[in-house]
């Protein structure tokens, strides 16, 4: 027996089996989860993430039997946040920032609201400028991607513009 499957799938998210057994006619499907079919190509969802392997017991019309086993890893997008050095301060603003998040296969995405943006992780110090007479808010949203979903975390950082010092003499 013989079957075909995507080797990575999301939690709750129903997947596919394709059976390409030949010269059979009963069909036994374990799932390693509890679950089991006698559908040709049957359709599984996994509700917890992990390793499991699954079993195609095939069956002929002489009686003769034959199994294989593969293994399918299933996962979820964990949630995402951020941390930063600083949430408001006078301009310009340097600010540091510290994701959370964790998995692979994952991508990110920032988007500093300054016209700068990054696809990494730990994408280092933003410096963020001010206007010449009123507080700048720049909303940040980071994003995290895998085949299973794209998850966002918004924050925000408020710049004060700096004073400017003079005098006159009389």
């Amino acid at each position: 027996p013989a079957f075909s499957f995507d080797s990575v799938g999301c939690i709750n998210i129903p997947l596919t089996f394709l059976n390409l057994s030949t010269g059979a006619f009963s069909y036994q499907w374990n799932f390693d989860d509890g679950g089991t079919s006698i559908q040709t190509n049957p359709t599984h969802t996994y509700t917890s993430t992990g390793n499991y392997q699954i079993t195609l017991i095939t069956t002929s019309f002489a009686g003769c039997v034959d199994s294989v086993s593969d293994t399918i890893i299933i996962t979820e997008l964990a949630p995402i946040s951020f941390s930063m050095s600083t949430d408001s301060g006078c301009g310009p603003l340097a600010v540091s920032f510290n994701p959370q998040s964790i998995g692979s296969g994952i991508s990110y995405n920032w988007n500093f609201g300054n016209g700068i943006t990054s696809d990494l992780l730990n994408p280092g110090t933003i410096t963020f400028s001010s206007s010449s007479n009123a507080d700048t808010t720049y909303i940040i949203t980071f994003s995290a991607s895998n085949l299973c979903d794209t998850l966002y975390f918004i924050d925000s950082v408020k710049v004060i513009p700096e004073p400017t010092a003079y005098f006159g003499m009389s």
